[in-house]
């Protein structure tokens, strides 16, 4: 069933173990561009859309974001509870708190967890059973209820979905990192935020840092600043360019915030690792003659 609630549009279903398979339409109108939310107890149901599936096994949770047609097939036996709602109720909660993000990016793409039957008995069903006796009852049905126990049950899921891609995190890892340099070496040069680069690989702040900090040992800040440095050291060094035509080249505002970088990271100002780098050149280079003067 669909309720309406102050504006916002909820669908709930609760599907108890049978002897017979069971399928449920979601294409209808009413049911279209909503995000679900699916906890399956026990039992095999498959979620068909857009010529694809995702199939739940036991103890399942599945959330996924649906636009057009879809099924959903239960086999006998199965017992599980379906939560959809729109995007007026997703945007209540993912609101402006601080976890805010971390469902953000749950809702991004379709995913499926297994877990075992006293996991989801003690972090998901208690919820569940909750909600289904606060949008049940007329005289309850408390939106601002409702949406902190969606929240609580999507943050969860969340949290379930970290435990259990840390089996693979290394490979996971190695992945994203190489996303964030490859999109560091497009856009270091215009100073954009991290959070730009976060958004570009759906990824929260925390979630980027932690990747790296794994992978590498340094933090995105570390990392976006060791690759400008590098390409100020080589200009330095090897090109005629001007340290102003530098600064404006890696997007610093002025070359005094280009120095004031440079010095932080090196100890010196541009101009003056640019003389002392001149120095040890023509040091070097007498060095050289002189050996070659001192052949018979």
């Amino acid at each position: 069933m669909i309720q309406e609630i102050v504006g916002t549009r909820i669908h709930f279903e609760s599907f108890v173990a049978g002897l017979q398979p069971r399928s449920h339409s979601l294409n209808s109108a009413d049911k279209r561009a909503f995000y679900y939310l699916v906890v399956q107890q026990e039992g095999h149901s498959v979620i068909r859309c857009d010529e694809q599936s995702h199939t739940l096994q036991s103890a399942s949770v599945a959330v996924i974001s649906l636009n057009s047609s879809a099924k959903l097939d239960m086999r006998g036996g199965s017992q599980l509870w379906l939560i959809g709602f729109d995007e007026a109720l997703r945007s209540m909660i993912i609101g402006n708190e601080v976890d805010g993000p971390k469902i953000k990016q749950l809702l991004q793409q379709p995913s499926l967890l297994s877990l075992s039957a006293n996991e989801l008995e003690r972090t998901f069903i208690p919820l569940i059973q909750l909600f289904e006796s606060e949008i049940k009852e007329d005289k309850k049905r408390s939106l601002v209820i409702l949406s902190s126990l969606l929240r609580v049950l999507l943050l969860q899921s969340h949290r379930v979905l970290q435990d259990h891609s840390s089996v693979t995190s290394e490979s996971n890892d190695e992945i994203l990192v190489q996303q964030f340099q490859q999109l560091i070496e497009v856009c270091f040069k215009q100073r954009v935020p991290l959070t730009y680069y976060c958004e570009q690989m759906n990824l929260t702040y925390d979630r980027l840092h932690d990747v790296c900090r794994r992978a590498l040992g340094k933090t995105p800040k570390e990392l976006l600043s060791e690759r400008t440095l590098m390409d100020a050291i080589y200009r330095l060094k090897k090109l005629p360019d001007s340290i102003q035509t530098i600064s404006n080249d890696l997007g610093f505002s002025d070359s005094s915030q280009f120095s004031h970088f440079f010095k932080k990271k090196v100890g010196c100002s541009p101009k003056q690792y640019r003389q002392q780098q001149k120095e040890s050149h023509q040091l070097s280079t007498a060095s050289k003659l002189a050996d070659f003067s001192d052949w018979p």
